[in-house]
């Protein structure tokens, strides 16, 4: 009886190592060296000590030695599996960041490369494809922390090189905007100079100096300020001289065409003043002057009146002088050197007045029209050494303001 039940221990022992065996190479091929390596180990000492137990024919030993590694080696299972299953899905993680980063580069490379930063920011831009590149062998090589890593920096230098290119390209746009406004003032300062030589040409520079002085000295800020390169200034300044320009031309144009009006005026007036007997008549700087003796009167019982005989003549005059009513008339009366200054002036001051008096009374002049000096011997016209010549300076001048 004793030997059947060293059998039955035996068996046992031998059945409880074969079933450790089982339950440690299950562990094993679930890769519990690298999951649950406490437990593994410890399984596997176990096992081994049943043996040496079984070796030493001490079976009950044995069998609670591989009864224990069995247990040991199901929980080096269970945890190898929940080990594996973690690390599988953080895998799973990493290859699912691995991808998103880089379709995130492929698509900054996309937009880098439509943006023309393979010649913008060459350099840059092919650090971003070689990024690109080793992180698709690092993924294939299931290296996925490192394929994410090389993707964000691939998609990190793409993104410096669409900057690079979105700078220069502002620089290149800014430049080209600079040559067109520098296009559009030497375009204004040329207009403006060809204004001031219109305007030149309408004979502004007299007629109109002042609004073609002021063209000028605009125009010359223009081109100053052209030349420093401050091209909107000189644009605003080109226009402001084309502006003058333009309103000195038609200032002279208007002043012209009156100044010719006011030429055949002053041509009629002449030649109608020419056709009244007894007078002189010449152009000055005031206008016509038509001239007339001074000795116009004749004494009566009442005073000095105005002589019959120069009566027509006078009337002549007066008939000219209302027939171009848009000018004013002065007389002026002149004596020669002889007698008292004072007497002279006061002389020629009555007689230029009473002149006046008759024009507006008897000939029906406006007398707003009117007006008289007397200047005595101050402005003779021959010398005072002989008769003749004195005869010539007393005279009343009729002047027809006309300038």
């Amino acid at each position: 009886s004793e030997l059947a039940e060293m059998k039955v221990q035996l068996a046992n022992a031998e059945q409880a190592i074969a079933k450790a065996e089982v339950e440690n190479r299950l562990a094993f091929i679930l890769n519990a060296p690298k999951y649950a390596e406490q437990k593994y180990n410890e399984a596997d000492r176990l096992l081994k000590e049943a043996k040496l137990a079984l070796a030493s024919r001490e079976f009950d030993k044995a069998t609670m030695l591989a009864e224990t590694s069995a247990k040991q080696a199901v929980d080096a299972q269970t945890e190898a599996k929940a080990n594996a299953e973690a690390e599988n899905a953080e895998v799973a993680k990493k290859k699912d960041k691995a991808i998103i980063a880089m379709t995130r580069a492929e698509f900054a490379l996309e937009e880098a490369h439509k943006s023309m930063a393979d010649r913008y920011a060459k350099e840059i831009y092919d650090q971003a494809v070689r990024a690109l590149q080793d992180s698709k062998k690092s993924f294939d090589s299931a290296d996925y922390e490192n394929s994410a890593s090389l993707a964000e920096q691939a998609k990190l230098s793409a993104s410096n090189a669409l900057a690079v290119v979105t700078t220069k390209k502002k620089e290149e746009k800014k430049s080209e905007e600079i040559e067109e406004i520098k296009a559009n003032a030497l375009d204004a300062v040329a207009k403006a100079e060809k204004a001031l030589v219109q305007a030149f040409n309408a004979g502004a520079s007299e007629s109109a100096d002042d609004l073609y002085k002021q063209a000028k000295d605009s125009i010359e800020k223009a081109k100053q300020a052209l030349n420093r390169g401050d091209y909107e200034r000189s644009i605003t300044l080109a226009q402001e001289g084309i502006f003058n320009a333009n309103l000195a031309i038609a200032k002279a144009n208007i002043t012209n065409e009156l100044k010719k009006k006011n030429d055949e005026v002053i041509k009629n007036i002449l030649n109608d003043a020419k056709e009244i007997p007894n007078v002189n008549v010449k152009e000055t700087e005031k206008g016509i002057a038509i001239s007339i003796s001074f000795d116009i009167t004749a004494k009566t019982k009442t005073g000095e009146e105005i002589k019959a005989d120069i009566k027509p003549t006078l009337k002549s005059i007066a008939e000219l002088i209302k027939k171009y009513p848009n000018y004013r008339v002065i007389i002026e009366g002149h004596t020669d050197n002889s007698g008292n200054d004072k007497n002279n002036l006061k002389l020629s001051n009555d007689r230029a007045n009473l002149l006046l008096l008759h024009f507006s009374t008897v000939e029906g002049v406006p007398l707003d029209r009117l007006s008289s000096v007397g200047y005595g011997g101050l402005k003779p016209i021959a010398s005072n050494n002989d008769e003749a010549g004195r005869k010539q300076n007393r005279r009343l001048d009729i002047v027809i303001l006309v300038k």
